[in-house]
């Protein structure tokens, strides 16, 4: 039996603030890495020993913010000073643009899912004080995180492409629940109200993406807030309300040129259902982003895919682990 007392008392001996470590006990195992539409999920296996980890870096989720899920074992978390013992169907959040390190006490199956602070709505600064925070899975939106996340370990391999974007929409809100539930108990102070604020309004104009008229100044009519004010707060996104939708809508657009099952839809039918009408300003909006037209980017995505199964880490290379093609164009929203 695992003693939190024996877990504090060697705390000091398991982390690692130097370079990165080689290969050995307490590094993740190659597993399974596979894009889900928004989100980059991973199912890394751990063996016991003395030495901490940077979780995200070594799934492949590195920059990214996580929400790890323990499936079994225990393992401790530490980041921005805070050390955390998180155990069988615990949730913890980690931010991969700072330092943090988790060492398996025993040996131990993660499930992790990442994805673009940009995306989610939340700064690196504003995870500051809910990472390294072990969360019960058993009730509430803590519960459906887990019961979602935890199915990956058997099928992450299995989801087709259309379901495993479908599915990373999914999760991506359950994260920004996730971070508005922590943002509730900080409501008191004014970045954190903001911060809320914020989430609630993109999980709102996520599910309306489709919708073409969709502008700035409805958005700040349906929160009751001015339109000044929703600069405001897309402002310390580093965007602004018009930049974010067109940048989402667009990631949306990629996503679904990447998934093979929608193949038989045109181009211009696709960019209708991400709220972009018309076929030329679908091609030249993405190939302003992206550097390839739409078709091209359908063209090329096999050959990318199997470039990036091969580099990525702990990614399978073949079709039954497809990877998002839009990684590797170095241009547009993703990489700014």
């Amino acid at each position: 039996m695992i003693l939190e007392s024996d877990v504090r008392s060697d705390a000091a001996s398991r982390r690692t603030t130097g370079p990165p470590i080689p290969p050995g006990p307490g590094r993740p195992t190659r597993g399974s890495t596979r894009h889900l539409g928004p989100v980059l999920a991973s199912v890394p296996a751990l063996d016991a020993g003395p030495l901490g980890v940077p979780i995200l870096d070594g799934a492949g989720l590195g920059g990214r913010l996580g929400v790890a899920l323990c499936l079994s074992g225990a393992v401790e978390v530490s980041q921005d000073g805070v050390d955390t013992v998180l155990r069988e169907g615990q949730l913890t959040c980690v931010d991969g643009t700072r330092p943090h390190w988790l060492a398996a006490l025993v040996p131990s199956v993660l499930v992790v899912v990442g994805a673009e602070h940009h995306r989610v709505g939340l700064p690196p600064e504003g995870t500051r004080g809910m990472t390294a925070a072990a969360w019960s899975g058993e009730a509430g939106v803590y519960g459906l995180m887990a019961d979602t996340v935890g199915c990956l370990a058997a099928d992450l391999d299995r989801l087709s492409d259309t379901e495993g974007n479908a599915l990373g929409l999914m999760i991506l809100d359950l994260i920004g629940c996730l971070l508005a539930e922590q943002l509730r108990k900080r409501a008191v102070e004014p970045a954190g109200g903001r911060r809320l604020l914020t989430l609630k309004i993109l999980c709102h104009v996520r599910s309306r993406l489709g919708d073409a008229n969709l502008m700035p100044e409805h958005i700040a009519r349906h929160f009751g807030i001015s339109l000044r004010y929703l600069q405001v707060l897309f402002a310390e996104l580093g965007t602004s309300p018009a930049r974010w939708i067109r940048d989402e809508r667009l990631s949306r657009l990629r996503d679904d040129l990447a998934d093979a099952g929608l193949d038989h839809l045109p181009v211009s039918v696709l960019g209708e259902k991400c709220g972009i009408p018309g076929a030329s300003q679908v091609s030249r909006l993405f190939r302003a982003t992206y550097g390839l037209t739409p078709s091209e980017y359908r063209r090329a995505r096999e050959a990318i895919r199997e470039s990036a199964g091969r580099s990525a880490p702990g990614a399978h290379a073949g079709p039954t682990t497809p990877v998002n093609v839009g990684e590797r164009v170095k241009c547009g929203p993703e990489s700014r």
